[in-house]
């Protein structure tokens, strides 16, 4: 389950991952898909850059497993939540 608390993003470790990939969405005008993106992310926290607009944000995260040359993407999660 992906959280957001104090302007850190958690979640709990999935068996089997090797990383996660991680991309938050901005929701405010104008929309900015993608405003960070992390396609290979070892730790599960991520402390917002404190850069970001302040808004309404949508975190996108899934569990991939490397193996052998192959990666496994798991299902993705997500959760709304604003910077103020």
């Amino acid at each position: 389950q992906l959280k957001f608390v104090n302007g850190k993003l958690s979640w709990s470790p999935v068996n089997g991952a090797t990383h996660y990939e991680l991309w938050l969405n901005y929701l405010g005008t104008p929309i900015q898909k993608q405003i960070v993106y992390e396609p290979v992310y070892a730790s599960t926290s991520y402390s917002l850059p404190s850069s970001l607009p302040k808004g309404r944000y949508q975190a996108w995260l899934r569990a991939i497993r490397g193996e052998t040359g192959a990666l496994y993407g798991g299902t993705w999660t997500s959760v709304s939540f604003d910077l103020s």
